[in-house]
């Protein structure tokens, strides 16, 4: 059994060895002289870092010039943080300024194969109960704004992908998605408005406004604000949401930017 020294040592061991990680990242083909520098780490101690790195396989030595590079053993790292994870981390805060300033809650959603699945949510923020939105939520695709804002603006070849799965799924919208005039009609109308809306759709006392995300080139998810549509009209939510929405998009693409 190890005390407490030792504990902290070993502690202290991994954070340096990702310190070492981070900075070969930034400078890739690193000396042991500009990893020492960049670390603060002593040159004796950083031996012993890159060896056990490089007995893991997350780095190699070139035999040349004695400098370090990263191998693809890094990204097993990161295989659980998804585009999903990113954009739960980019869109919290966008969210709840989002709430403030419309006090009806809204959430941000990626495509998984033929829904959209709920990454961040403010339902459950505020007092004003629309319905039970949660993480993980799997919302429909064709029937509510957030999958027709993503669907409108999607590639061809993975639109045509998730209306196939819709199509061949137990879905209450698997007659929708076998219908192509409907699928066109949605998107051509998406398209046209440049915000996805579903006002009754999806849920009679419900309507719902989104507009895509997109990172590194392509759209990548939605958001959406949810509404009663007895209380909101269908004109007055276009005019007021899609403003707010613009602004929370366009954030959260900056921060996805960013990440």
């Amino acid at each position: 059994m190890t005390d407490g020294k030792d504990t902290y040592k070993q502690i202290r061991a991994l954070k340096r060895g990702l310190d070492v990680l981070v900075e070969l990242n930034a400078v890739p083909g690193a000396s042991i002289a500009t990893l020492s520098v960049r670390t603060g780490i002593h040159r004796t101690t950083l031996y012993r870092l890159l060896e056990t790195l490089e007995e893991l396989g997350y780095l190699r030595r070139s035999p040349t010039n004695d400098s370090y590079r990263l191998t693809s053993q890094v990204r097993r790292l990161s295989d659980g943080y998804d585009v999903g994870e990113r954009i739960a981390e980019a869109a919290s805060d966008c969210l709840n300024q989002l709430l403030r300033e419309i006090n009806w809650p809204s959430s941000v959603a990626t495509p998984r194969l033929d829904a959209m699945v709920i990454r961040e949510t403010t339902h459950g923020r505020t007092e004003l109960f629309v319905h039970d939105v949660r993480v993980g939520t799997r919302s429909p695709i064709l029937t509510t704004a957030m999958g027709r804002a993503y669907l409108a603006h999607c590639g061809n070849d993975e639109r045509q992908e998730i209306v196939a799965r819709v199509a061949a799924s137990e879905s209450p919208e698997a007659p929708l998605a076998r219908d192509g005039g409907y699928v066109k009609r949605i998107v051509e109308t998406t398209r046209e408005a440049g915000f996805g809306l579903s006002y009754g759709d999806a849920r009679p006392a419900l309507g719902s406004v989104a507009l895509p995300i997109r990172a590194d080139g392509r759209v990548v998810g939605g958001v959406n604000v949810v509404f009663f549509t007895g209380v909101v009209g269908r004109q007055w939510a276009v005019r007021n949401f899609v403003p707010a929405l613009t602004r929370t998009a366009t954030t959260i693409e900056r921060t996805l930017a960013r990440c």
